[in-house]
């Protein structure tokens, strides 16, 4: 609880994945990706509650061990089709009583509870509706992107396709590490974000999230050298 609000963690993970099978169960350093988002969550300050939303009696088991609440997920909130703010639907209609949510995704296994903390006091202080944890685009720009129609690439930003890097403008992407906003937002905007969104800023080594084997290679590399 950060001045009196209560905030509850959600992390999510289901049993499918058409990129990686058990993805969510892959380890790095003998630890679960969901042990290692239940391990941040369980060091903030802050949090008043943690759930794990899944499909797979494995994962389900791995938050009870860890001694964290657990939501069995229906059929219909499990398929690759499933939207989250539908997941957490389910989840609010059991656990009404918090004032904001936090979505914790296991698939970025870099986020530590000082972050997490951070986030929470930020969105609280500002009275933002939503916060989302951000990286910087480098050279992956939309100015330097393309379209592939039929036999030839089509630019799709024409008029800087051709600009210096340091002339584009900065933007930014979502890396998966945090999402954190208002309950009321799932009710009066029938999404996560309403209107007021405020970022958290994080350097490009937050956005490492595991969505191939490249990527799975890439973070255990990374993790076990900043944990060396």
């Amino acid at each position: 609880m950060y001045k009196k609000k209560k905030i509850l963690a959600l992390i999510p993970a289901r049993k499918g994945s058409k990129s990686i099978i058990n993805k969510n169960l892959l380890k790095i350093k003998n630890k679960t990706l969901v042990e290692i988002a239940i391990k941040s969550a369980k060091k903030s300050k802050f949090l008043s509650n943690i759930i794990v939303s899944s499909d797979d009696v494995r994962i389900l088991n791995l938050a009870k061990k860890n001694k964290i609440e657990t939501i069995k997920r229906k059929k219909n909130l499990s398929g690759d089709k499933s939207l989250m703010y539908n997941v957490v639907l389910d989840v609010v209609k059991k656990y009404n009583q918090y004032e904001y949510i936090m979505i914790l995704q296991v698939t970025n296994p870099f986020r530590n509870s000082k972050l997490i903390d951070e986030a929470i006091k930020k969105i609280i202080n500002l009275d933002g509706d939503t916060l989302v944890s951000v990286s910087k685009i480098d050279d992956i720009h939309p100015s330097r992107m393309y379209r592939l129609n039929k036999k030839f690439l089509k630019p799709f930003d024409v008029e800087k396709q051709s600009s210096n890097r340091q002339d584009l403008e900065e933007l930014y992407h979502r890396n998966g590490l945090i999402y954190i906003f208002k309950k009321e937002n799932l009710f009066n905007y029938k999404n996560f974000y309403g209107k007021k969104i405020l970022p958290l800023v994080l350097s490009k080594k937050y956005s490492i999230n595991i969505d191939s084997y490249f990527d799975y290679e890439i973070a255990k590399l990374y993790y076990e050298k900043k944990n060396h």
